[in-house]
C-alpha cells in the first residue's frame, strides 16, 4: 500500500498512466536483462571450457603424433630383426613338413598336423613376416590334418 495514496489520486490521469508504463517498462527491461542476458554469461563460460578443452586436446595429440613416430621408428628397427622365413621351422613334434613349393611372391606349405597347434602356427608364420592368402584343411587318418597354405612376404626383402 502507498504511504500517501491521496498524491497519487491528486495526479492527474495521463501523469498516472505514464508513470504505470514508465515503471512497467523499467521492471520489463531487468527482467529481460536478467533472462536474456544471463546465458550470455553461461555460454561465454561455455566457450572458454571449450577452449582450454581444445587446446589440451590439441597438446594431448601433439604427444602421442610424437610417440606414434618414435614406436614407428622402433617398429621398423624391430622388423627388420625378424626370423627369416624357412619351411623348416615348421618340422616339429606337433607337425611334419610334406612339402613346400616356393614361388615369387612366398609358396605352397603343406604340413600334416593336429587341429590344436593350428593357432601357433600362424602366429609363428606373423613371427617369420610371411601371410597366408589361401589354405585347405583335409582330415588324414587319426586326428591328423592336411593343411595347405599358399603364403605371400608382407614385405619385399
Amino acid at each position: 500500500m502507498l504511504p500517501h495514496p491521496d498524491i497519487w489520486r491528486g495526479l492527474r490521469p495521463w501523469l498516472r498512466v505514464i508513470i504505470w508504463l514508465g515503471t512497467s517498462c523499467i521492471l520489463a527491461m531487468l527482467w529481460a536483462a536478467y533472462y536474456l542476458l544471463g546465458p550470455w554469461q553461461v555460454k561465454k563460460e561455455e566457450v572458454a571450457q571449450a577452449q582450454r578443452q581444445i587446446a589440451s586436446l590439441s597438446t594431448q595429440r601433439r604427444r602421442l603424433w610424437l610417440q606414434e613416430k618414435a614406436l614407428s621408428r622402433e617398429n621398423v628397427e624391430a622388423t627388420t630383426l625378424a626370423t627369416p622365413f624357412s619351411a623348416l621351422h615348421f618340422q616339429s613334434t606337433e607337425s611334419s613338413l610334406v612339402s613346400w613349393q616356393p614361388d615369387e611372391k612366398g609358396g605352397e606349405l603343406v604340413l600334416e598336423m593336429r587341429w590344436l597347434s593350428l593357432p601357433a602356427l600362424f602366429n609363428q608364420l606373423a613371427e617369420q613376416e610371411m601371410t597366408p592368402t589361401a589354405f585347405t584343411i583335409q582330415p588324414e587318418e587319426g586326428s591328423q590334418l592336411r593343411f595347405t597354405l599358399h603364403l605371400e612376404a608382407f614385405r619385399e626383402r
